[in-house]
């Protein structure tokens, strides 16, 4: 591991010519560890998860392909954000949905996806690489987070210009992720020459205080589809579902990541190089929250699905399965049904299935939560080249199903 080190608190910056305008400062950190508990619990209002200290020193207890880094946001000598970081490799592993017939795009789509295979793009992440939706940045509870964000842009830049955080350059920085509400205030980062891009949406589950049981989440639905989990459940009866400790985790590594890889081949973007052995220590540090199931046929692993109980939230985190069994076993049905099962289990009030699949999550009653990032490149003279680019993103279009009896059930998430 590489060893911690200390660094002093930055000088004060004015971030703002303004006059009257309150001097901000910020502060940089190698290691959760340095930062005192305090600071992190006031600006994680909310309690989750992916703001506290446990959790990053779990991401922090193995190497691995990216760096994890922290920023804290003064204002006035007083703590107003924490910015956790992530040094990785992205990698677009499929045509994006932007050049449509156009024969140009398609011809700088090309160069560009040609360029990216030959040296992916190292990005700054700002957030948390491993998981989706919004509340990935801390903002004190009293503080408008719409004041904070363009000042957070330029301490990471003057960040980028202190330390040297990876052995590679740095080629450009995102801010993830920001539903219909926190986009109103990240909209803030445009003045500092970021781009918003539309994402693919995020597939959520409402879970309905009415459902104490899985069966009660059948009943709810209409006759086709509550057939079709049915004969799901028929076909995977054989197939066992049983949590995995760190030790088995470590055993069966070389088959959990074939079926890793086996998903994230499918997947557009293969940005994030995952690290088993991250699960394995966020299983620790978290034995009642976090799961790490495996699926078995035979005793043959096929498959398995992590998941974070984070509050009143369920988050699916990644899967891995054998697609050999999609079709004779259901097994990507059995797991999303899993899920729900877990979430009902747990009494959470929604389900955050994740990006991807967008068709097969809404016929189990996920609807789509439409989600941002705002993204630059560190070069001025690229960034002007690919902004068009960047503008003509567009998430993936799909037909919305409704599984329950009642449509209210299926809204679109604001």
């Amino acid at each position: 591991m590489q060893a911690v080190l200390k660094y002093p608190l930055e000088e004060s910056r004015c971030l703002s010519t303004k006059k009257g305008v309150t001097n901000f400062s910020w502060q940089y950190f190698s290691s959760i560890s340095q930062i005192s508990e305090d600071t992190l619990s006031i600006l994680n209002p909310s309690d989750s998860h992916y703001l506290s200290a446990e959790y990053w020193k779990a991401m922090e207890k193995h190497d691995s392909k990216y760096r994890f880094h922290y920023l804290i946001l003064e204002k006035q000598g007083k703590a107003v954000a924490f910015v956790p970081i992530a040094c990785v490799p992205v990698k677009i592993s499929k045509p994006l949905p932007s050049s449509g017939k156009n024969s140009y795009w398609k011809q700088v789509e090309s160069t560009f996806l040609r360029l990216n295979e030959t040296c992916p793009a190292k990005m700054l992440i700002c957030g948390n690489p491993l998981a989706n939706g919004p509340g990935q940045i801390g903002i004190h509870p009293y503080e408008a987070a719409g004041e904070l964000y363009p000042r957070i842009a330029q301490a990471v830049q003057q960040l980028l210009g202190r330390h040297r955080l990876d052995e590679a350059r740095i080629q450009g920085i995102v801010f993830k992720d920001f539903d219909a509400y926190t986009n109103e205030q990240a909209e803030t980062l445009a003045g500092q020459a970021y781009e918003q891009v539309q994402t693919d949406d995020n597939m959520v589950l409402h879970v309905d205080e009415s459902w104490q049981l899985f069966e009660d989440y059948l009943a709810a639905m209409k006759t086709k589809f509550r057939t079709k989990a049915k004969r799901a459940q028929k076909l995977s009866q054989e197939i066992e579902c049983r949590p995995m400790s760190a030790n088995e985790i470590d055993d069966q590594r070389e088959q959990l990541n074939k079926l890793l890889e086996a998903v994230k081949s499918q997947s557009q973007f293969d940005a994030i190089p995952i690290d088993l052995k991250h699960y394995a220590a966020l299983q620790e540090k978290f034995p009642k929250d976090f799961s790490f199931d495996g699926y078995w046929l035979n005793d043959q692993l096929i498959g398995f699905k992590t998941a974070m109980h984070n509050g009143q939230q369920l988050d699916a985190h990644y899967i891995g399965m054998n697609y050999e069994y999609t079709r004779s076993h259901a097994l990507y049905q059995r797991i999303l049904y899993d899920y729900i099962q877990m979430g009902i289990d747990k009494r959470v009030s929604t389900i955050n299935f994740g990006r991807t699949a967008e068709e097969i999550k809404s016929t189990i009653g996920a609807t789509p939560q439409p989600l941002n990032i705002y993204m630059r490149h560190n070069n001025r003279l690229i960034q002007q080249l690919i902004r068009p680019f960047l503008r003509r993103i567009t998430p993936n279009r799909y037909p919305l199903r409704q599984p329950f009896k009642s449509e209210t059930k299926l809204q679109l998430i604001k």
